[in-house]
């Protein structure tokens, strides 16, 4: 009986389950990362000039230690302190990429937004939306000021400075990301109006600056590679999202356009292409969204085809493109997917291949380091609507992974590793990069955030 008990309840999930699992997970590494992890430099409550309210508490984070960015790269190991868990300094890559920072500060944006529903509910998930979002300003000054080169672009630096010196950077790669660009242009606009905002007329004309650059050079965003304009479009899908600009819905409207286009053109010549495939599906539901529209649907179709193609049912997961005996599966893989077909999921074989995709691919696979346990029964989290009414308790399986130990049993980071390999003779997973990277760790728990919520 031992294991009927966990088979039916692997086998009774259901997409809605995955996707509050994810989200709740998503939730709970990215408070890791940035508040016990260490990984970067870090500031203190006091700097953060939080004003205390009847409705904050911020003294319950005094011994948390807030990101302004984070590195590139640490280990996974959980060391435990007096003042609660952190990350070993002497593994850390000290090295600064645009993309981690700005998905961090994007997902904590969007955090923000989810804690602020219980400003009058409860203070101490209230105190952090507003902790978050102070974080959020702390770290767009300080892209600000340190990430950028000589003409103005944001790139990736590393840190050069040593401890109790002032802070030292040098440019690691003088080359930019073009969607790095739109992602920080969305930033900090979401800051903007965010309601416990600083200096927001400031950060809002800064980020229209951004959207002007875009718009006068135009005709250059064409060049860009497939993946790299869609997670442009996704950046401006966030933006205007956000805005509601004019322009940013025009220069909207013509890149999606242009990428229905390109799909049509290299049909051929990327197929099978995951990553691709996925991007696109998601900024088509996205700008449907912005859109309160209906467009494109021939098009999800053909892309969900070409999605359910590169599905095998006899493994349960998606093969990606691959000339090796041996392919490389990153956490944003899992999740782009999932988010991709979820708008699908009242369909059987669409649900099935949700579930089997998070069950036999991101799960089985390792690529998960921990899971944390779900809220304790007096939180409100746990209940529909935080009513507190046990009528309304929200199931454990909407919040934990069983298979996966957590974070104090393990000592191991409830992070998105690197990546994972998986050998296409044997149909098994190996060779786990268990470490933290922040691009590939942190863009999974923005795509969830974001594509998922």
């Amino acid at each position: 009986m031992k294991y009927i008990g966990p088979f039916l309840r692997i086998n009774s999930m259901t997409p809605e389950n995955i996707s509050n699992q994810l989200l709740y997970f998503s939730r709970e590494s990215l408070k890791h990362i940035a508040l016990n992890s260490r990984c970067g430099i870090t500031t203190s409550l006091k700097d953060l000039k939080i004003k205390s309210t009847p409705n904050t508490d911020i003294n319950i984070f005094k011994e948390n230690s807030p990101l302004l960015c984070v590195y590139k790269k640490a280990h996974d190991k959980i060391i435990k302190g007096k003042y609660g868990p952190y990350w070993d300094d002497s593994s850390f890559k000290k090295e600064l990429t645009v993309s981690g920072n700005v998905y961090m500060t994007l997902s904590l944006l969007k955090l923000a937004d989810y804690y602020y529903q219980f400003e009058k509910l409860d203070k101490n998930l209230y105190s952090l939306g507003v902790l978050y979002s102070h974080m959020a300003k702390a770290q767009l000054d300080f892209y600000l000021k340190y990430l950028r080169n000589d003409d103005g672009m944001f790139v990736n630096k590393k840190y050069t400075g040593s401890n109790g010196s002032n802070l030292a950077f040098e440019i690691k790669d003088d080359k930019y990301k073009v969607s790095d660009q739109c992602m920080l242009m969305a930033a900090y606009y979401k800051y903007s109006i965010d309601p416990n905002a600083h200096d927001a007329e400031q950060f809002k004309s800064f980020s229209k600056d951004i959207l002007n650059m875009f718009t006068t050079y135009k005709d250059e965003l064409y060049e860009l590679p497939s993946e790299e304009m869609y997670k442009f479009i996704m950046g401006l899908n966030i933006y205007y999202e956000a805005s509601r600009d004019t322009n940013a819905e025009l220069l909207l409207i013509d890149l999606m356009d242009w990428a229905i286009d390109d799909f049509y053109t290299q049909e051929n010549s990327h197929s099978n292409d995951i990553s691709e495939y996925s991007l696109l599906l998601i900024n088509i539901d996205m700008f449907n969204k912005n859109m309160n529209s209906e467009f494109f649907l021939k098009e999800k179709e053909l892309l969900l085809e070409k999605l359910s193609l590169s599905y095998d049912d006899n493994i349960g997961i998606f093969i990606k493109k691959q000339d090796k005996k041996e392919i490389s599966y990153y956490g944003e893989d899992f999740v782009s997917y999932i988010a991709a077909i979820y708008s699908f999921k009242d369909d059987l074989k669409i649900s099935n291949k949700i579930v089997n995709v998070y069950r036999k691919g991101l799960i089985s696979s390792g690529i998960i380091g921990s899971w944390p346990d779900p809220p304790a029964l007096n939180n409100l989290e746990r209940y529909r609507d935080f009513t507190q009414k046990s009528e309304d308790l929200i199931s454990e399986d909407n919040f934990k992974q069983n298979s996966i130990p957590t974070p104090e049993a393990s000592s191991i980071a409830p992070i998105f590793y690197k990546s994972v390999k998986f050998k296409t003779k044997k149909y098994q997973f190996t060779d786990i990069k268990n470490s933290f990277n922040a691009d590939n760790s942190i863009y999974p728990i923005f795509l969830c955030l974001f594509c998922l919520n």
